[in-house]
C-alpha cells in the first residue's frame, strides 16, 4: 500500500512540475515573442485574473475534494454539479471584475478581454474541478493528465499566436482554449472510468451540497492573493504598459525557481503525514526538512550569483535595451 501510494504521489509531483514549467515557458515565450508593451499588457490582464478567480473559486476546491473522499461520488454529475457551483460565484466575481476595471479608468481599453477573462473563469475552473474530483477519488494519474493537458495546449496556443498576430486578446484566449481543452479532456476521462461508486444524488442536491460547503467571500485566501498581486496593478494604473513589462519580466525567474521546491513538497507531502506512523518506513520529518533547506539554499545561491546570465539567457536583452535604465 506504502508503495502504491507513494508512486501516486511522485505521480502527482512530476506532473506538477511539469505543469508549472510548462506556464513558465509559456510567459518567457512572450517575454521573447512580444513587444514591451503588449506583454506588459498581457501579465497586467493575466495578474487581474488571478485576483478574482480566487474570488471565483470560493474555496469550492477543496470543499469539492473532500465530499469526493467522504462519499466516493466521482462521476459526471458531481463534475457538473461543480461546475454549476463556479457559476454561481462566478457571475458576481466577473460583475465585480467589471467595475474595478472600470473605477481604474480602463475598462473601454481592457473591455473585449474581461469577457475572455469571464469565460477563462468557466473553462479553467471547471478543469480544476475535474482535477480535484480525481485527486479526492486518489486517482493521481488522472489528475495529472488534466493539468498538463490545460498547460500544453495553453504553450501551443500561445506559441502560433506570438509567431503570427502578437494579438493581446488571442494571448488571452489561448488560456481559455487551454482551459476548455482540459476540461473536455476531464471529462471524457470520467465518462470513460465510469466513476460513479458511491452515493450521488440529483445535479441540484449535489450543486447544493457542494454550495453549502464553500465560502461565498474566500477572505483570507482573497486578501493573500489581492497583496500579493496589487503592485502590477499599481503600476499600470500610476505608471505604464511597459513599466509592467520591466517589473514583471524578473518575477518570471522566481516563479521558476519556485517549481522545484513546491514540486518536491507535492511528491513528499503525504509521506510526512504518514511519518508518525509506526513501521512507516518513511524519511522522518526533520531528515526532509534538511533536505528541503538545502535544496531552497542552494537554490538561493544560484539565483544570487547567476542573476544577471540567467535572466540575458532567458528573457533576452530585448527590454534591456529598449529600457537601460532597468537592472536586472
Amino acid at each position: 500500500m506504502n508503495t502504491a501510494v507513494l508512486k501516486g504521489s511522485f505521480t502527482l509531483g512530476a506532473a506538477d512540475f511539469s505543469r508549472k514549467s510548462l506556464l513558465a515557458a509559456t510567459v518567457l515565450l512572450c517575454v521573447r515573442f512580444l513587444p514591451p508593451r503588449t506583454f506588459g499588457d498581457y501579465m497586467f490582464l493575466l495578474t487581474f485574473y488571478q485576483i478574482f478567480s480566487v474570488l471565483a473559486g470560493a474555496g469550492l476546491p477543496s470543499s469539492l475534494l473532500r465530499a469526493v473522499a467522504r462519499n466516493g461520488s466521482s462521476g459526471i454529475t458531481v463534475a457538473f454539479a461543480s461546475v454549476l457551483a463556479r457559476l454561481v460565484y462566478i457571475v458576481p466575481a466577473s460583475a465585480l471584475m467589471y467595475l474595478v476595471m472600470w473605477l481604474m479608468g480602463f475598462s473601454k481599453q481592457y473591455f473585449p478581454a474581461l469577457g475572455l477573462m469571464a469565460l477563462m473563469m468557466v473553462t479553467r475552473g471547471a478543469a480544476e474541478n475535474v482535477s480535484f474530483i480525481f485527486q479526492g477519488s486518489e486517482d493521481q494519474l488522472s489528475c495529472a493528465k488534466v493539468g498538463v493537458s490545460q498547460s500544453a495546449v495553453t504553450l501551443l496556443a500561445t506559441l502560433v499566436v506570438c509567431l503570427t498576430s502578437k494579438g493581446l486578446l488571442l494571448l488571452v484566449g489561448a488560456h481559455v482554449l487551454g482551459g476548455f481543452a482540459s476540461a473536455i479532456y476531464g471529462f471524457t476521462l470520467l465518462r470513460l472510468k465510469r466513476a460513479q461508486n458511491g452515493k450521488s444524488g440529483t445535479l441540484f442536491g449535489e450543486t447544493w451540497s457542494l454550495l453549502g460547503g464553500s465560502h461565498w467571500l474566500n477572505a483570507g485566501t482573497f486578501v493573500a492573493s489581492v497583496y500579493n498581486r496589487l503592485d502590477v496593478l499599481l503600476l499600470r494604473r500610476l505608471l505604464t504598459s511597459e513599466a509592467v513589462a520591466i517589473y514583471a519580466a524578473p518575477y518570471r525567474i522566481l516563479d521558476l525557481t519556485q517549481i522545484v521546491p513546491s514540486s518536491l513538497i507535492a511528491t513528499i507531502l503525504p509521506s510526512l503525514c504518514r511519518a508518525g506512523q509506526p513501521n512507516s518506513g518513511i524519511m522522518h520529518p526533520r531528515t526532509a526538512m534538511r533536505f528541503l533547506l538545502v535544496i531552497a539554499f542552494c537554490l538561493v545561491l544560484m539565483v544570487t550569483v547567476a542573476a544577471p546570465w540567467i535572466t540575458l539567457l532567458l528573457l533576452g536583452g530585448t527590454i534591456v535595451v529598449q529600457f537601460p535604465c532597468s537592472r536586472f
